[in-house]
């Protein structure tokens, strides 16, 4: 936690839970220049006691277009990795295509540019309410510190896709 504090970043922000140092909650952005740019994605991060030796599991809180949410998802660990390789790391898989992952979930490039715009409006409501503000807090300074402005999808069949998703 020291290293995020000590060097923040614009691509994410996590806070550990006060009352379990084994659950962290963070946002991340979406990749530049790929259809998640601008989004901002919720979710867990749990540690086991093991840890860096084990792998901490990744759940979504936001619906993505790639992975499933409350589902717990596992990047290829490195246990060299710090929080921040593995957030990172986790940024770049969002925008690859799935081969039958678990936890994964294929959905089109304007289904998911939708839910990115839609990402941004609020953070999604999730556990108690002091877990809510750390989740807010987290959105708000994602939304703040550097904001990215979201590409509109094209005048096209995608601007009735994204109607439908804000449906």
């Amino acid at each position: 936690m020291r290293e995020i504090q000590y060097k923040p970043s614009d691509d994410f922000k996590c806070l550990q839970l006060p009352w379990n140092p084994y659950e962290w909650q963070f946002g991340i952005r979406g990749a530049r220049g790929t259809e998640f740019e601008g989004g901002i994605y919720h979710g867990r991060l749990l540690f086991p006691e093991e840890y860096p030796w084990k792998a901490p599991s990744f759940m979504f809180l936001t619906e993505n277009g790639r992975f499933k949410t409350q589902t717990k998802i596992r990047l290829n660990w490195q246990s060299s990795w710090r929080v921040r390789d593995a957030l990172l790391a986790l940024v770049d898989e969002m925008d690859t295509y799935p081969d039958g992952e678990l936890g994964s979930i294929k959905y089109s490039k304007g289904k998911r540019r939708a839910l990115a715009m839609k990402s941004r409006e609020a953070a999604p409501k999730y556990g108690t309410s002091e877990r809510q503000k750390l989740i807010d807090e987290i959105h708000q300074n994602l939304l703040r510190e550097a904001p990215v402005p979201v590409p509109q999808l094209q005048q096209t069949r995608n601007t009735s896709l994204a109607r439908r998703c804000q449906s």
